[in-house]
């Protein structure tokens, strides 16, 4: 499965970088098992794999503390950060999400 996704001034932030990839059409084919809580020590039950260029990290969607529901990205921003400076992403680039299985995410841009 194969989605895209087009980068905004948001994902990547103005005083702060943001590093994030909005997934909100990948969230529902995701096993549930990978969404942990609103913070780094409640982590999922299992991780997915985030692979660019042999690159790979194990992460998993954080959920929003007020509601609960998955956030609507992966955890591991320091890892999307590196992604966007070694693929020279910038707003308007088109990310693709590549679903290998589903633990294991292959990232690339258009």
């Amino acid at each position: 499965m194969r989605f895209e996704v087009e980068l905004t001034d948001g994902n990547f932030g103005v005083d702060t970088p943001n590093n994030h990839i909005y997934i909100t059409d990948l969230i529902p084919h995701l096993p549930r098992d990978v969404f942990g809580g609103s913070n780094a020590a409640l982590k999922a039950p299992r991780s997915v794999v985030l692979e660019y260029n042999g690159r790979r990290c194990e992460t998993d969607v954080p959920s929003d503390s007020r509601t609960g529901k998955p956030r609507p990205f992966f955890r591991a921003r320091a890892f999307v950060g590196s992604f966007f400076a070694h693929s020279k992403a910038k707003p308007g680039d088109t990310v693709i999400l590549e679903m290998v299985s589903p633990y294991h995410i292959k990232l690339s841009l258009k």
